[in-house]
């Protein structure tokens, strides 16, 4: 069986801090895909089937009913809330409290195992 492509939905309403993010999770082998906030990513997760979701913390306090929407229609996906001001509230999803590309894709590449490094995926989420 052919491996999957690791392919993450990055959502962030910054444009700059998006383009950063993208280009940082592009360098270690991942297919990204964006979104500008919670309610365009809703529409983008069932077609896409991402690996994981990488998601500010604005985007979901902003599109809350949305985000929870989101979170109730995908349950098994892995999400990353990442936060470069606000404390990041308790929530079932790993979160940090950095707004920092570099770090956001070390932390994502870790929760998704060995098989980043090869852009691929060994079964599917």
């Amino acid at each position: 069986m052919r491996p999957n492509t690791v392919r993450v939905l990055c959502v962030d309403s910054m444009e700059g801090r998006r383009r950063r993010l993208v280009a940082s999770l592009e360098q270690i082998g991942l297919e990204v895909w964006t979104a500008r906030n919670v309610a365009d990513a809703f529409f983008l997760v069932e077609g896409l089937r991402p690996s994981a979701m990488v998601i500010d913390q604005d985007s979901t306090l902003h599109y809350a009913m949305e985000w929870n929407e989101l979170v109730e229609a995908s349950p098994n996906l892995p999400v990353l809330l990442h936060s470069a001001n606000a404390a990041v509230g308790s929530d079932s999803h790993a979160a940090v409290r950095t707004g920092n590309p570099e770090v956001i894709t070390a932390i994502l590449s870790i929760l998704l195992g060995p098989d980043v490094e090869r852009g691929t995926m060994s079964k599917v989420a």
